[in-house]
């Protein structure tokens, strides 16, 4: 997949939520079940562009 210029290369488990229009802990129960792939930068959980776009592209087939 080719990355979005202008667009964040990863995101906050908030913002993926913004973007999905669910709660953070729906993204959290995507995440925990595997349905979401993410990334553990530091700390934080963050979900990258390749990995939202992915997703997305499963559900909508």
């Amino acid at each position: 997949m080719d990355i979005e210029i202008g667009v964040p290369l990863a995101f906050t488990v908030k913002q993926v939520g913004e973007i999905l229009s669910c709660s953070r802990s729906q993204v959290y129960v995507l995440i925990g079940t595997g349905e979401l792939e993410s990334a553990k930068i530091g700390g934080a959980r963050r979900v990258t562009q390749n990995q939202l776009l992915r997703y997305i592209k499963r559900i909508e087939s």
